[in-house]
């Protein structure tokens, strides 16, 4: 889950690797599920990650509609005092205490705490007709609920259950708001990566070079010869290989993976399923991985009904090494010693002194909420009930209450 200022990203790993599609849509404004609902914007028939968004982020703009009910959506913070003039989702959480207005960006961006506090007096809690606390959490739920949405879009809308995950979570924001998405869908773990804020770039220095090649190979899955699709694999694999040499890569270094997009005969969409990396494929075996895979996404299956194969893809990538050596140690020094900080937890529990500390603090030990790590480029929130600690990758983990 990637939460930045505008939106919140959500895409699910499945056994190392990443759910794709060959077919995504761009211009919808907002986006949920690609694969699953379709019709918002301009499909475009390359592969893809399957990620979902929500125009749901820091800067998100709050506002009421005709029915008078509260919103958050897009975007620009008061605080920020940028000329914003209509509070943000990054107004309240500043309200609420989660982030502190004199270290962003490791100090480098003041926080106008007064204008945030004003601007949600002002064009909430007198709606509300609310403390002005309560009606910054009231933004935050909403927020939350909303960024829900998303999440379930790549899991329970396709058949996963999400309790049995571990939320990820980046971005500048996503931190903040992971516990509570997580509380909300019973899910047990958050993990944070190290440089959360700027993990998306990170990611783009360490990823595998690959190339994705798709060959349209139509026909009953159980009356079309194996020898067929193995030669059809293997011309495939050759392009994508030969793509990979003419950029300089040493062949000893390329390695390749095959799947192909099956359907039940007379269905519109397919299904995309793994294929073992070498030898003649296996018929039989990719007939009982789409009945899984089907029965995983769409909560049924038909063995008795014919597999139709659509079309075959070969992915020839370099593997990348940098990621373990780049990411873990040493987690980085604070900016200074442990601190406190009101928080407002809701009505419940109220204004807890929260403890400041650094992910440096977390090594070696379990501290239990509420807490607030700050970094340079992210704050992540711990709430009361949740604990955290810090493991051998770098990564904070925070595990939520049992009760949730």
């Amino acid at each position: 889950m990637d939460i930045g200022g505008t939106t919140a990203k959500t895409a699910i790993v499945e056994n190392g690797l990443p759910t794709k599609t060959g077919e995504y849509e761009i211009g919808a404004g907002i986006n949920l599920s690609s694969r699953l609902i379709k019709g918002a914007g301009y499909a475009i028939k390359l592969p893809f990650i399957d990620v979902s968004e929500i125009g749901a982020g820091g800067g998100s703009h709050v506002w009421f509609d005709k029915g008078g009910l509260l919103k958050v959506g897009p975007p620009g913070p008061v605080c920020y005092g940028q000329g914003g003039g209509i509070a943000t989702l990054t107004d309240a959480m500043l309200a609420l205490g989660y982030i502190n207005p004199n270290y962003l960006v490791g100090g480098a961006l003041k926080l106008d705490g007064e204008a945030s506090l004003k601007a949600i007096e002002q064009q909430v809690a007198r709606a509300m007709n609310t403390p002005v606390r309560d009606a910054a959490l009231g933004v935050f739920r909403i927020a939350v609920a909303s960024m829900v949405r998303a999440v379930k879009s790549v899991s329970t809308y396709r058949g996963r259950d999400p309790r049995e995950y571990t939320l990820i979570a980046f971005g500048g924001n996503g931190p903040l708001v992971a516990s509570a998405i997580a509380a909300e869908l019973s899910m047990m773990r958050v993990l944070v990566p190290p440089f959360p804020g700027v993990l998306s770039a990170v990611g783009l220095l360490v990823a595998d070079n690959a190339h994705e090649l798709v060959h349209a190979l139509a026909g009953i899955l159980r009356t079309m010869p194996a020898e067929r699709i193995s030669r059809a694999f293997d011309g495939l694999a050759s392009r994508a290989v030969q793509g990979l040499a003419a950029e300089g890569v040493a062949l000893e270094r390329i390695v390749t993976s095959r799947c192909v997009d099956v359907r039940y005969a007379g269905q519109a969409y397919e299904l995309t399923v793994p294929v073992a990396a070498t030898g003649a494929p296996d018929t039989a075996q990719i007939e009982a991985a789409f009945h899984n895979e089907h029965l995983k996404t769409y909560g049924h299956k038909a063995e008795a009904e014919p597999v139709e194969l659509v079309a075959i893809r070969v992915i020839a990538a370099v593997p990348s090494h940098a990621l373990p050596e780049r990411l873990g140690g040493r987690p980085a020094a604070g900016h200074g010693a442990r601190t406190e900080r009101p928080a407002y937890f809701g009505p419940e529990k109220g204004v807890i002194g929260t403890p400041v500390v650094t992910r440096a603090e977390l090594a070696g030990q379990s501290i239990a909420g509420p807490i607030i790590v700050e970094e340079y480029d992210s704050t992540v929130l711990v709430p009361p009930g949740a604990s955290a600690t810090v493991d051998a990758r770098n990564n904070i983990l925070i595990t939520l209450a049992s009760d949730r």
